[in-house]
Order: structure tokens, then C-alpha cells, then sequence
């Protein structure tokens, strides 16, 4: 893939990027989060990237090509690919998600079982593994629309996936508040409790965080 295919294939905005592809440079971001920290994963392994190496990963991750490709390129080349991704460094916008989600009492009983075994994932120890890996199913669980099943959440853009993730948590808050003393429902109060963490700390403004992609291939 030349230079000009490589641009074309980059997203320019949170609305280009899916979900399905957010989850592939979670380990990326994630290390890029880590102080000094080693973070592990079943398909990648990143031990203090240099800035510009984490860029030419990102890159890859992206547009399905292979590193050494892409360090084939002129830095010119490069360092304009990195700038196509500046809006990683922003926040992405957020407001009305355009599917219907049902509140927490109108799921099946089969439902609510998937749903419980999916929120043990997410905790402060798994934030970036499983955890976003496990939102297709999650959001899909509360879709009004049975069209709207984990594929077609895996395909959305992220806007739309965190629209969709702060909506049925609305949605479900009270609910879970009236039900507080039960010791069948505490554990998910926790979960409504937690994910904001989660879905906020990877998706908060990067201007304060290392994640700032400048023309010169440094992030920070």
C-alpha cells in the first residue's frame, strides 16, 4: 500500500473511527496511559514505545498494513499521516444516540444473565481488555431494535458508542438505585458506578494527556 492509499485508508475524525477499530489500538492507547508500566496482550506485547514508534503502530493498526511498510515511507510522508490522526488528541462530540435503547426492566431474564456475566469485566484491574471488547454485547442487550445486534454496535462510530453507553446508563440509573438493598443487584449499581470511568478515561480530552499527535511524530 503506497503513501496515497495509506491517507485515503486513515480515519480524520472520531465519526470515521469504529468501534470495531478503536478496540484493536486499545493496547496501544493503554500503554501510551501507563507510567512506566508493561501492558500484555494476547496479540500484542508493548514495552515503552518511543513516540514515533506507538504512531507507526497506530498506523498500522488502522490501515491493515505491515510496520516495515510504513518505515519505508519519508518522514515527510509519515509525519502527514500522523497529523490525519490530530483528532485523537480531542475529545469526540457527544449527544442524542440515534438508536432506542430500553431501560435496565424491560430486559429478558436471559438478558440480564449475559449482562451479569459481561459486567464482571468491568473493573478498575481490566479497563482496556475485555471490558471494551464486551460493549457490542452489552449495548446490543438494550437495543429496542433486534437489528441492532453486536455487529451492527461493532460497525458504529465511537460518538455513537459512547451516545449509546451514557443513554442506557440514564436510562437505568434510577432503577438500580430503587433496587440498592438488593443483594442480587448491588454488583451492577457498582458497574453503572464504574464504566463511566471506564468510557471517560479513554475517551477524555487527550490535550491533557500523552496522546497528542504533533507533524514532527511525537505524541505528548
Amino acid at each position: 500500500m503506497n503513501y496515497k492509499e495509506l491517507l485515503n485508508k486513515l480515519p480524520s475524525s472520531w465519526e470515521q473511527l469504529k468501534l470495531k477499530d478503536y478496540i484493536k489500538l486499545s493496547p496501544v492507547l493503554n500503554a501510551a496511559d501507563t507510567e512506566g508500566e508493561l501492558v500484555d496482550d494476547d496479540i500484542y506485547t508493548i514495552k515503552h514505545l518511543s513516540d514515533l514508534d506507538m504512531s507507526v503502530q497506530i498506523i498500522s493498526l488502522l490501515t491493515d498494513t505491515d510496520i516495515e511498510d510504513i518505515e519505508a515511507l519519508s518522514m515527510l510522508e509519515v509525519n502527514q499521516l500522523i497529523e490525519k490522526l490530530a483528532f485523537i488528541g480531542t475529545v469526540p462530540k457527544t449527544g442524542k444516540p440515534k438508536i432506542a435503547y430500553k431501560p435496565f426492566d424491560e430486559l429478558s431474564y436471559d438478558n440480564f444473565i449475559t449482562f451479569q456475566k459481561l459486567s464482571v469485566d468491568f473493573t478498575e484491574e481490566g479497563i482496556l481488555s475485555s471490558a471494551i471488547g464486551n460493549l457490542p454485547v452489552m449495548l446490543s442487550l438494550f437495543a429496542k431494535d433486534p437489528n441492532h445486534n453486536p455487529e451492527f454496535i461493532f460497525n458504529l462510530s465511537m460518538p455513537e458508542v459512547i451516545n449509546g453507553f451514557f443513554s442506557v446508563k440514564r436510562n437505568t440509573e434510577k432503577y438500580l438505585q430503587r433496587l440498592e438493598r438488593s443483594s442480587l443487584l448491588k454488583k451492577h449499581l457498582m458497574f453503572w458506578k464504574v464504566i463511566p470511568l471506564v468510557v471517560t478515561q479513554y475517551f477524555r480530552n487527550r490535550k491533557a494527556s500523552k496522546l497528542n499527535f504533533h507533524l514532527d511524530g511525537t505524541i505528548g
